[in-house]
């Protein structure tokens, strides 16, 4: 079992994703963002288990998807018109923590991804 602190994170991030919608204020549109907000918490929790567990280059993909999901819905299933109201009213709300935690689980994959052997491997110019 081989922890990285990438890993561990986005577990941490996986946790507050499940709780967040039970904390955070919502209006009445804000059901899809509730759902959406628990099923990929849930998928973000196991996938960073199975990570650490047994670390494959999948299980950062399966984070970058993931967290380009929680981008996009952000603005997907915000309950104004055309997407103003994201960060315009004065309460955090679901989807604001979906944009930020999306964007803190690509950067952990990001450097997840960096780290893994191969990737590093594809900087180096090769000898010819």
């Amino acid at each position: 079992m081989k922890k990285s602190w990438q890993d561990v994170s986005i577990l941490v991030l996986g946790f507050w994703l499940l709780i967040s919608p039970f904390f955070l204020p919502r209006t009445p549109g804000d059901e899809a963002l509730f759902t959406n907000s628990l099923i990929v918490g849930l998928f973000l929790q196991l996938a960073a288990i199975a990570a650490i567990m047994r670390p494959n280059a999948w299980k950062e993909w399966a984070f970058v998807i993931l967290g380009a999901w929680l981008i996009a819905s952000s603005y997907f299933f915000n309950n104004e018109e055309l997407f103003p109201g994201l960060f315009g009213s004065s309460a955090f709300g679901l989807s604001e923590n979906g944009l930020i935690v999306g964007v803190l689980v690509m950067i952990g994959a990001t450097f997840g991804l960096y780290r893994r052997r191969s990737i590093r491997e594809m900087d180096k110019p090769s000898a010819a």
